[in-house]
C-alpha cells in the first residue's frame, strides 16, 4: 500500500457522475481533495493503495450493495464513512450500522448538508471527548487498555482493536465517564449528537455497545464484563470488573 498523506483525502463513491461532479465543487471550495469511484470494484482498489479521511458511498452500486461495500472499507481501515439511503428508510439505516456506517444522508440531499456532516464529522475523528487530566492529543493507559486519541486508536495488550468512528467515540466516551451509567437516550444524544433522532433509536446503541464488546472480548484471553449492562436503565463502563 501507498504512503499517501491523508489529512484531506475524501472518496465519493456514486454510480451518477452528476452527483460526484457536484459534492466534489462543494468539497473542494473547502480545500480537500477529492477522489471519485463509480462502482464499488473501483472504490476498494482505490482504498487499498489511499488513506481518506472520509468515505461517502451510494446505498446502491451497479456492482455491489453500499452495504457490502461498507463492510469490505472496514475490514480495510476505519475512516468514518457517510451513506446516501432512501429518504426516511429506516431498513437501510439498521443494515448500514450494522454494516459500520457511521451516519446517512437521505437523497435527495443538499450538498452544503452533505460538506457540513462530514466535516463535523471528521473534526470528531480524535475523540468526542477529552478524559479527565488529560489533553485531547495525550496517550491513555489504563490497566492493558491503550488509547491514542490523537490516531484515534485503541490497544488491549498491544493488540489493536478496529473499531469504526462510532464504536470508538463510544467506548471512549464511557471511559471518560468510566463508574456513571447512561441511559440510551443519554447515549444517543453524548455520541450521536442532537439530531440522532433522524437516523438512530435505542436499538442503534445496543447495536454498537455489542459490537464493541465483541471486539474487546477477542482482544482478552479471559472473560471480562468492561462494559456493563444496568438493566432497565443503560449502560457503564467500570475497570473494577477487568
Amino acid at each position: 500500500m501507498e504512503n499517501v498523506n491523508s489529512n484531506n483525502n475524501i472518496l465519493i463513491v456514486d454510480g451518477d457522475r452528476q452527483v460526484r461532479k457536484l459534492l466534489r465543487v462543494y468539497f473542494e471550495l473547502e480545500k480537500y481533495n477529492i477522489e471519485e469511484a463509480e462502482q464499488g470494484a473501483e472504490a476498494l482498489y482505490k482504498a487499498l493503495r489511499t488513506r481518506y479521511i472520509m468515505v461517502i458511498l451510494n446505498w446502491q452500486l451497479s456492482d455491489t450493495s453500499g452495504e457490502e461495500l461498507c463492510r469490505h472499507f472496514k475490514l480495510i481501515g476505519t475512516a468514518p464513512l457517510i451513506m446516501f439511503i432512501g429518504r426516511a428508510d429506516e431498513n437501510e439505516r439498521i443494515q448500514g450500522f450494522m454494516a459500520g456506517a457511521d451516519d446517512f444522508i437521505d437523497r435527495p440531499f443538499s450538498p452544503r448538508e452533505v460538506v457540513g456532516r462530514a466535516k463535523a464529522m471528521i473534526g470528531r475523528v480524535t475523540g468526542v471527548v477529552v478524559p479527565q487530566g488529560a489533553q485531547s492529543h495525550e496517550e491513555i493507559t489504563i490497566s492493558s487498555i491503550t488509547i491514542n486519541p490523537r490516531a484515534r486508536r485503541v490497544t488491549v495488550k498491544g493488540k489493536e482493536i478496529h473499531f469504526t468512528l462510532k464504536e470508538y467515540e463510544l467506548f471512549y466516551f464511557l471511559v471518560k465517564h468510566e463508574g456513571e451509567v447512561f441511559s440510551r437516550e443519554n447515549l444517543l444524544l453524548k455520541v450521536w449528537g442532537g439530531d440522532h433522532k433522524r437516523f438512530a433509536d435505542h436499538r442503534t446503541v445496543d447495536t454498537h455497545i455489542k459490537r464493541v464488546r465483541h471486539k474487546l472480548s477477542s482482544a482478552f484471553t479471559e472473560r471480562n464484563g468492561l462494559i456493563q449492562t444496568v438493566w432497565g436503565y443503560g449502560y457503564m463502563l467500570s475497570f473494577k470488573s477487568m
